[in-house]
């Protein structure tokens, strides 16, 4: 029996690069999936019906309360419940290299409001429903970045503060039988990073962490695939307020 059957997952930031393949996986495993963003979801919602599982696309901006709102309320609508949320939305191929004296507080802030206060949003719409069949799973999406400082202040903030907020989630659900858990990726090669590569001619940076990484390979988002997996099903019901560091060994912590 595939670990998800009959869940529902939604998984915000789900309409391509990691956020997609995050998508197809739960569905493979036999979840119902939300696919939550700004975007057009229609490519992998249809990816995802067919491995014979129920998928919807919802618009939604992770930064905006009201957007969050309804998109629980048509999760609930449809599917009757939450089960697993992967907070997987952020801001981040949009983000050019920058020094911290160089960030606008316009860009922190918008920074903050989709990769933070996004996450917080979105635990606080899912919980209600999470405590009322006293089970659920909330995975964030934080990043390898937080361990080496490499990366915009805005960035690297903004995804140390998830960890944070996941571990609050985590003493606070904890009696509900609610777990919360932060994975780390490290620089994944996804669609993004790559048009970061060609645009900022990044590819010294990309054999430096390459070199780096005992595993010797750089990460693609499938990488993520097994952690996002365990940490969703009943392979993990007792691990909770975690940090799952997914990055070939490139930050032993």
């Amino acid at each position: 029996m595939k670990r998800l059957n009959g869940r529902t997952a939604v998984v915000t930031g789900g309409a391509r690069n990691i956020g997609a393949v995050l998508c197809c996986a739960l569905a493979r495993e036999g979840a119902n999936v939300v696919v939550a963003d700004i975007r057009d979801p229609s490519e992998t919602v249809n990816a995802c019906k067919e491995v014979g599982v129920q998928a919807v696309g919802v618009s939604a901006d992770v930064s905006e309360e009201r957007s969050v709102d309804a998109l629980i309320a048509e999760t609930v609508d449809v599917f009757g419940t939450v089960d697993v949320l992967v907070c997987n939305a952020g801001l981040y191929g949009d983000l050019a290299p920058s020094p911290i004296d160089g960030i606008s507080t316009e860009l922190w802030d918008r920074t903050m409001a989709i990769n933070l206060k996004g996450v917080f949003l979105c635990a606080k719409a899912a919980l209600p429903f999470m405590r009322k069949k006293r089970r659920g799973s909330i995975i964030t999406i934080s990043s390898g970045t937080v361990f080496n400082g490499f990366g915009g202040a805005h960035y690297v903030a903004s995804k140390a503060g998830v960890i944070g907020l996941t571990r609050v989630i985590a003493r606070e659900a904890g009696a509900d039988n609610i777990r919360a858990n932060a994975i780390t990726p490290g620089f994944t090669l996804s669609k993004a990073s790559a048009d970061l590569i060609e645009k900022y001619d990044l590819h010294q940076f990309l054999d430096g962490m390459v070199a780096s990484t005992p595993l010797g390979r750089a990460e693609q988002p499938d990488d993520l695939v097994g952690a996002t997996l365990f940490l969703a099903s009943d392979d993990s019901s007792f691990v909770t307020g975690q940090i799952l560091n997914v990055d070939g060994g490139a930050h032993m912590l």
